[in-house]
């Protein structure tokens, strides 16, 4: 699932974003801290703010499952 949710996310336009901002979603419900790499880059200036809002979520989400390293990684 989650390559799955990697490629959509990279590739997938749509209006207001909305894909991007499910995939977000779909990575922080897998609860992987690994994918906090994948979704950091969507929370810069530029991006959507829907899907910025979105990554900022699961990067608290994947950090609170990551346990320390994780928490470390998310603030990095």
């Amino acid at each position: 699932a989650k390559d799955a949710l990697v490629k959509a996310l990279a590739a997938r336009e749509s209006w207001n974003d909305v894909v991007r901002a499910g995939c977000i979603a779909g990575l922080a419900a897998l609860r992987d801290p690994s994918a906090i790499e994948v979704v950091r880059p969507w929370l810069h200036e530029g991006k959507d703010e829907a899907t910025r809002a979105a990554a900022a979520r699961a990067i608290g989400a994947l950090a609170e499952h990551g346990g320390v390293a994780g928490r470390a990684t998310a603030l990095t």
